[in-house]
């Protein structure tokens, strides 16, 4: 039992007061005493007094600092009592303590463990100098896109339409420019027997580094002069999970030659600790000019205007904000596809003026797979918070029969005074004590459980590669809901707990006073605790059967090709130097010899592939339909190889596949699917119609089912399917 000051400031100045008046008028008695007048005296008194408000001042802070500290110092003692009996109450009933400390270990363990992989994918800024001052723009989740084509876009830009931007921009202090690089292949010493690895690298323009303010730990960055000509700077940047994975650390690293493709680069530098690219959740090895893709890539990304491939990545210069520059770049960029077009041709003004450049924040990184994880990833967040909820509700109710079996010693310490707030914030403390266990268990458990979540999402094919370390966000974010979970499950025991009728429970002896009903016939709070846990498991039930009906949904999905025979391998040809009929040649003796092994009903190729996450795009014209929007005229597409339609199960639904003789030399030939054969023709007969490009054409020969080859859940695109051989486009 312990008592405490009431701390009013207005009681601290009302006491300080009387204490001043009562030294003048001590004084002013003496001086009267002394012959003095009583008002002469009192004005003497008050001169040898000398500022009274000084000291009426200092004596008010002083006063102030020490109730602080007395009261300070008594919630301490106070504190120290009620945790040590609180550990000696729970210490003599383990059971209940275990139970309460699981049920919380799992409820705040599974919100912060799906937290610490939202904050690592979604939250966290990019390890750079100052992150809030970075902007995008295009689509922060096209970071290995690219497309062909005269159709303007906004998502992904042309090299071109970078340079125009660069130097038409104030708004930003500096606009750097990144690219996908594919699959390289790198050798560190051709005299040896190593295989050619294949790590992560990409393009960049040669102020990507200053951009970001991200320096090297050793050697150099790019220093700006290797964008000024294509081929001129062979020169790449490591990251220093690559120095330490491939190179063990070597400090004679820098100035190391190593072939990329085939072309012969110098490693300039090595980049910091912690930094592996802007490209979230997807940690980058090695990082080379833009200017070197021709020479790297053997294909010109960079003159073409209608090959749009990169996203942008600005500073933004001082007073400005991301509103701003999208406010400067869209008209910049309408003018430009006004002006010079993609192929030349200038775009339609009235094409132009609905050109909305994606223009957003750039702290947070690109990332690929952040679009992808985000709804799943709240989904499952939404959930969890509903069950911590259930759970807390549970551990309310505990503790309220906890309290109702110990009503006797409530009513006993009332009667012997104690305070009824003293006795509230000691049962509070009680559960605080189960919530600190609960929250270090929730801890742990988070750290498994995020780790376990970034491996299911690599299991399913999404191929997330993030941290989720704990962090100040992920720390901040346990202790709140820990804190919001205390106020969930403890107080309304706690209050409950101490509303006894102290008579009548001394009288009769009692131990279930505080389990009846509440004033006025209300429902006591274990009755409302319990129907509010109905109520949450029911939105739990409800919301876990739409999720099962969606998976189901998911599962049933017809893909519209033959997924249960189906066998896809990935072999990259680009690299190999191959060529026209030499490329040509290897893919026929490559498709002779799988087809000639056992079980094998058929075999074929393409060049993007089933649920490669690569796509390609065009532009196109088909006689007798007008495009109402630019949009209108662009469609997706793969270049194929002989019997494609065949070998992916997919169903022909008119016409015929792609065959042996669609060689080059003869007439170039198109398979389209149902939504293209739908959105263009409608009712007539495709099968003869030529797709026109800007320099090529094909007939369409066949048309076949729409396949969810790209994503199951979306609709499928409209798309047509080239013979690889005739190299249409």
């Amino acid at each position: 039992m312990s008592f405490q000051l009431p701390f009013r400031r207005a009681r601290i100045s009302r006491d300080v007061d009387d204490e001043l008046a009562f030294h003048v008028t001590m004084r002013t008695q003496q001086l009267v005493a002394a012959g003095l007048s009583a008002a002469t005296a009192r004005e003497e008194a008050l001169r040898q007094f000398g500022d009274l408000e000084a000291v009426r001042a200092s004596c008010i802070t002083n006063d102030q600092h020490k109730e602080r500290t007395m009261r300070l110092r008594t919630w301490l003692a106070e504190f120290r009592q009620d945790a040590a009996y609180a550990f000696r109450t729970f210490g003599r009933n383990r059971g209940f303590a275990a139970v309460v400390i699981v049920s919380l270990t799992l409820g705040i363990g599974a919100n912060s463990a799906i937290f610490t992989v939202v904050d690592a994918l979604m939250l966290r800024a990019i390890p750079v100098q100052r992150p809030a001052e970075l902007v995008i723009i295009g689509d922060p989740s096209r970071t290995n896109s690219m497309n062909e084509g005269d159709a303007p876009r906004t998502d992904i830009l042309s090299y071109g339409m970078y340079r125009d931007l660069e130097a038409g921009l104030k708004s930003v202090q500096s606009l750097a420019a990144m690219g996908r690089g594919g699959r390289i292949d790198l050798r560190v010493d051709s005299t040896s027997g190593v295989a050619t690895e294949h790590p992560r690298a990409r393009f960049v323009s040669a102020n990507y580094f200053t951009t970001l303010g991200v320096g090297a730990q050793r050697g150099r960055v790019f220093d700006g002069s290797e964008d000024q000509a294509v081929g001129a700077a062979p020169v790449v940047v490591i990251s220093d999970a690559y120095w330490a994975r491939r190179f063990a650390r070597d400090p004679a690293v820098v100035g190391r030659t190593v072939a990329i493709n085939g072309t012969a680069m110098t490693i300039v530098g090595v980049g910091p600790s912690g930094f592996d690219g802007e490209v979230v959740g997807q940690p980058m090895d090695l990082w080379m000019p833009l200017a070197m893709q021709p020479v790297i890539v053997h294909r010109d990304a960079l003159t073409p205007r209608q090959t749009q491939w990169l996203v942008l990545m600005g500073r933004l210069a001082p007073g400005r904000t991301v509103a701003a520059v999208r406010a400067e770049v869209t008209p910049i960029m309408r003018r430009i596809y006004v002006e010079k077009g993609l192929d030349g041709t200038p775009v339609r003004a009235a094409d132009a003026a609905k050109i909305d450049p994606q223009v957003e924040a750039g702290a947070t990184g690109l990332s690929a797979v952040r679009s992808i994880l985000e709804t799943p990833l709240f989904t499952l967040l939404v959930g969890v918070a509903l069950l911590l909820v259930i759970i807390c509700a549970n551990v309310a109710n505990l503790l309220l029969a906890r309290s109702v079996a110990r009503g006797r010693e409530m009513s006993v310490r009332l009667a012997l005074g104690a305070a009824r707030g003293r006795m509230t914030r000691q049962m509070i403390t009680e559960s605080g004590v189960l919530m600190l266990l609960g929250g270090a268990g929730g801890l742990a458990f988070a750290w498994l459980g995020g780790r376990m979540l970034v491996t299911m999402a690599n299991s399913g094919g999404v191929n997330v590669a993030v941290d989720p370390h704990f962090s100040g966000p992920v720390i901040g974010f346990t202790l709140g809901i820990a804190l919001l979970s205390v106020l969930l499950f403890g107080l309304v025991p706690a209050l409950q707990a101490t509303r006894v009728d102290i008579a009548s429970s001394l009288r009769s002896g009692a131990r279930t006073v505080s389990a009846g009903m509440g004033r006025g016939g209300r429902p006591a709070a274990g009755a409302m605790l319990v129907a509010a846990q109905v109520a949450l498991s029911l939105v739990m039930l409800v919301g876990a059967a739409v999720l099962v009906r969606h998976l189901e949904a998911i599962s049933t999905v017809d893909p519209g090709l033959d997924r249960d025979h189906l066998i896809v391998a990935d072999v990259d040809l680009a690299r190999s130097g191959l060529s026209g009929p030499r490329l040509d040649a290897f893919l026929t003796d490559m498709r002779s010899r799988l087809a000639a092994v056992p079980g094998v009903a058929a075999v074929s190729y393409s060049e993007n592939g089933v649920f490669s996450g690569t796509e390609s795009g065009n532009t196109l014209q088909i006689p007798g339909f007008t495009a109402r929007a630019s949009s209108d005229s662009v469609a997706a597409y793969d270049n194929v190889g002989p019997g494609y339609a065949t070998a992916l199960g997919a169903h022909l639904i008119a016409g015929r596949d792609i065959a042996d003789g669609d060689a080059a030399g003869r007439q170039p030939v198109a398979l389209i699917n149902e939504a293209m054969a739908r959105f263009y023709f409608g009712d007539r007969n495709p099968i003869g119609t030529p797709i026109n490009f800007d320099n090529s054409h094909a007939d369409i020969v066949g048309v076949i089912a729409d396949t969810h080859d790209h994503t199951l859940t979306a609709v499928p695109r409209r798309r047509f399917y080239l013979a690889a051989p005739q190299r249409v486009l």
